[in-house]
Protein backbone atom coordinates (compact mmCIF):
# COMPACT_ATOMS: atom_id res chain seq x y z
CA UNK A 1 0.00 0.00 0.00
CA UNK A 2 1.26 3.38 -0.48
CA UNK A 3 1.50 6.12 2.19
CA UNK A 4 -0.10 9.52 1.30
CA UNK A 5 3.71 10.93 0.97
CA UNK A 6 4.28 8.41 -1.86
CA UNK A 7 6.26 6.23 0.02
CA UNK A 8 5.35 2.46 0.89
CA UNK A 9 3.98 0.82 4.31
CA UNK A 10 5.39 -2.16 5.70
CA UNK A 11 2.71 -4.73 6.59
CA UNK A 12 3.94 -3.77 10.35
CA UNK A 13 3.63 0.02 10.06
CA UNK A 14 0.16 -0.52 7.66
CA UNK A 15 -1.71 -2.01 10.95
CA UNK A 16 -0.28 0.26 13.34
CA UNK A 17 -1.01 3.81 11.45
CA UNK A 18 -4.24 2.42 9.31
CA UNK A 19 -5.80 -1.00 10.42
CA UNK A 20 -5.39 -0.64 14.02
CA UNK A 21 -7.27 2.56 14.44
CA UNK A 22 -10.26 1.58 12.58
CA UNK A 23 -10.99 -1.44 14.41
CA UNK A 24 -12.45 -0.63 17.61
CA UNK A 25 -12.73 -3.29 20.67
CA UNK A 26 -15.30 -4.16 23.45
CA UNK A 27 -13.75 -6.32 26.11
CA UNK A 28 -15.87 -8.04 28.80
CA UNK A 29 -14.70 -10.44 31.75
CA UNK A 30 -16.34 -13.94 31.05
CA UNK A 31 -14.79 -15.14 34.20
CA UNK A 32 -18.40 -17.29 36.34
CA UNK A 33 -17.74 -15.20 39.60
CA UNK A 34 -17.09 -11.91 40.72
CA UNK A 35 -13.49 -11.15 42.25
CA UNK A 36 -12.00 -8.80 44.55
CA UNK A 37 -9.12 -8.07 41.71
CA UNK A 38 -11.54 -7.53 39.30
CA UNK A 39 -13.37 -4.78 41.16
CA UNK A 40 -9.98 -2.97 42.42
CA UNK A 41 -8.27 -3.16 38.80
CA UNK A 42 -11.50 -1.62 36.68
CA UNK A 43 -13.26 0.41 39.07
CA UNK A 44 -12.53 3.46 41.56
CA UNK A 45 -16.05 3.57 43.82
CA UNK A 46 -18.92 2.14 45.16
CA UNK A 47 -20.71 3.52 42.70
CA UNK A 48 -19.70 1.12 40.30
CA UNK A 49 -21.91 -1.71 38.50
CA UNK A 50 -21.21 -4.79 36.97
CA UNK A 51 -23.95 -6.28 34.17
CA UNK A 52 -24.08 -9.58 33.77
CA UNK A 53 -24.51 -11.29 30.62
CA UNK A 54 -24.07 -14.07 28.28
CA UNK A 55 -22.60 -14.78 24.82
CA UNK A 56 -25.72 -15.13 23.39
CA UNK A 57 -27.10 -12.27 24.27
CA UNK A 58 -24.59 -10.39 23.52
CA UNK A 59 -24.66 -12.10 20.00
CA UNK A 60 -28.14 -10.91 19.99
CA UNK A 61 -27.87 -7.64 21.17
CA UNK A 62 -25.37 -6.93 18.27
CA UNK A 63 -27.98 -8.66 15.55
CA UNK A 64 -29.80 -5.33 15.00
CA UNK A 65 -26.61 -3.00 14.13
CA UNK A 66 -25.35 -2.44 10.41
CA UNK A 67 -21.92 -3.31 11.45
CA UNK A 68 -20.33 -6.29 11.26
CA UNK A 69 -19.23 -7.51 15.11
CA UNK A 70 -16.61 -10.08 15.61
CA UNK A 71 -16.72 -11.89 18.97
CA UNK A 72 -14.09 -14.20 20.16
CA UNK A 73 -12.41 -15.01 23.17
CA UNK A 74 -8.67 -13.37 24.00
CA UNK A 75 -5.92 -15.76 23.86
CA UNK A 76 -3.25 -15.63 26.03
CA UNK A 77 0.40 -16.71 26.14
CA UNK A 78 3.62 -16.31 24.49
CA UNK A 79 3.00 -15.71 20.88
CA UNK A 80 6.39 -14.97 19.75
CA UNK A 81 6.48 -18.39 18.06
CA UNK A 82 2.73 -18.64 17.20
CA UNK A 83 1.77 -21.64 15.13
CA UNK A 84 -1.36 -22.57 15.65
CA UNK A 85 -3.50 -23.01 12.59
CA UNK A 86 -6.51 -20.76 13.82
CA UNK A 87 -3.95 -17.98 13.64
CA UNK A 88 -3.03 -18.10 9.91
CA UNK A 89 -5.09 -17.10 6.44
CA UNK A 90 -3.70 -18.99 3.54
CA UNK A 91 -4.12 -16.83 0.02
CA UNK A 92 -3.81 -18.77 -3.10
CA UNK A 93 -1.54 -17.09 -5.72
CA UNK A 94 0.33 -18.78 -8.32
CA UNK A 95 0.08 -22.74 -6.86
CA UNK A 96 1.32 -22.16 -3.25
CA UNK A 97 -1.10 -21.05 -0.58
CA UNK A 98 1.19 -18.84 1.37
CA UNK A 99 0.01 -18.13 4.92
CA UNK A 100 0.09 -15.14 7.05
CA UNK A 101 -1.24 -14.37 10.68
CA UNK A 102 -4.34 -12.96 10.14
CA UNK A 103 -4.84 -9.50 10.78
CA UNK A 104 -8.15 -10.03 13.01
CA UNK A 105 -6.28 -11.89 15.58
CA UNK A 106 -3.20 -9.43 16.00
CA UNK A 107 -3.69 -7.91 17.61
CA UNK A 108 -7.41 -7.94 18.71
CA UNK A 109 -7.66 -11.67 20.12
CA UNK A 110 -4.04 -12.06 21.46
CA UNK A 111 -2.47 -11.22 25.05
CA UNK A 112 0.75 -11.48 26.85
CA UNK A 113 0.12 -14.43 29.90
CA UNK A 114 0.32 -11.67 32.65
CA UNK A 115 -2.87 -10.61 31.56
CA UNK A 116 -4.16 -14.01 31.83
CA UNK A 117 -6.81 -13.64 34.86
CA UNK A 118 -9.02 -10.72 33.01
CA UNK A 119 -10.16 -14.09 30.80
CA UNK A 120 -10.95 -11.82 28.13
CA UNK A 121 -13.49 -11.53 25.31
CA UNK A 122 -14.03 -9.49 22.82
CA UNK A 123 -16.07 -7.79 20.07
CA UNK A 124 -14.35 -5.90 17.31
CA UNK A 125 -16.08 -3.48 14.52
CA UNK A 126 -14.22 -1.76 12.03
CA UNK A 127 -15.28 1.46 11.51
CA UNK A 128 -13.90 3.52 8.07
CA UNK A 129 -11.71 6.74 9.40
CA UNK A 130 -14.03 8.99 7.26
CA UNK A 131 -17.09 7.40 9.35
CA UNK A 132 -15.08 8.10 13.46
CA UNK A 133 -16.02 10.89 14.90
CA UNK A 134 -13.44 13.33 15.61
CA UNK A 135 -13.63 13.12 19.67
CA UNK A 136 -12.03 9.58 20.74
CA UNK A 137 -14.95 7.00 20.83
CA UNK A 138 -17.43 5.38 18.76
CA UNK A 139 -20.94 4.52 19.79
CA UNK A 140 -22.20 1.01 18.51
CA UNK A 141 -26.26 1.80 18.51
CA UNK A 142 -28.24 -1.34 20.11
CA UNK A 143 -31.44 0.36 21.11
CA UNK A 144 -33.54 -0.32 24.08
CA UNK A 145 -34.26 -3.85 22.95
CA UNK A 146 -30.32 -4.34 22.34
CA UNK A 147 -30.01 -3.04 26.19
CA UNK A 148 -32.54 -5.38 27.26
CA UNK A 149 -31.18 -8.30 25.26
CA UNK A 150 -27.59 -7.90 26.66
CA UNK A 151 -28.70 -7.15 29.86
CA UNK A 152 -29.14 -10.52 32.21
CA UNK A 153 -28.53 -8.83 35.43
CA UNK A 154 -26.43 -5.54 37.08
CA UNK A 155 -24.76 -6.36 40.16
CA UNK A 156 -24.09 -3.56 42.31
CA UNK A 157 -19.66 -2.79 44.43
CA UNK A 158 -18.97 -4.93 47.02
CA UNK A 159 -19.58 -2.14 48.94
CA UNK A 160 -22.10 -0.44 47.78
CA UNK A 161 -24.84 1.28 50.31
CA UNK A 162 -28.25 1.31 50.15
CA UNK A 163 -29.25 5.06 49.40
CA UNK A 164 -27.31 3.96 45.87
CA UNK A 165 -29.06 1.08 45.33
CA UNK A 166 -32.25 2.55 45.63
CA UNK A 167 -30.66 5.49 43.39
CA UNK A 168 -29.78 2.91 40.28
CA UNK A 169 -33.29 1.49 40.86
CA UNK A 170 -35.11 4.38 39.98
CA UNK A 171 -32.63 5.35 37.10
CA UNK A 172 -33.81 1.61 36.42
CA UNK A 173 -37.33 2.48 36.63
CA UNK A 174 -37.13 6.04 34.81
CA UNK A 175 -35.66 5.03 32.01
CA UNK A 176 -37.45 1.66 30.92
CA UNK A 177 -35.67 -1.03 32.61
CA UNK A 178 -37.71 -2.05 35.33
CA UNK A 179 -37.53 -5.66 34.16
CA UNK A 180 -33.97 -5.59 35.21
CA UNK A 181 -32.72 -7.83 37.93
CA UNK A 182 -30.31 -5.66 40.60
CA UNK A 183 -28.43 -7.74 42.75
CA UNK A 184 -25.59 -7.34 44.94
CA UNK A 185 -22.49 -8.37 44.96
CA UNK A 186 -21.69 -11.79 45.64
CA UNK A 187 -18.45 -10.99 47.62
CA UNK A 188 -20.28 -8.92 50.13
Amino acid sequence: MIRPDGGKYTEAAWYEEREIPTNLIYCWNCDENESECMWSEYTSGTDALVIRSTVGRLKECFSSTSSEVRIGLVNYGDHDGLNDPKFFEAFWENEAPPARLNPWYLPRYLKRLDFAYEKEIRATVHVNREDQPIDPGYNLTIGLTGICMLIESIHMHPNATTDQRMQLKSLLDQYGFCDIPLQPSTLR
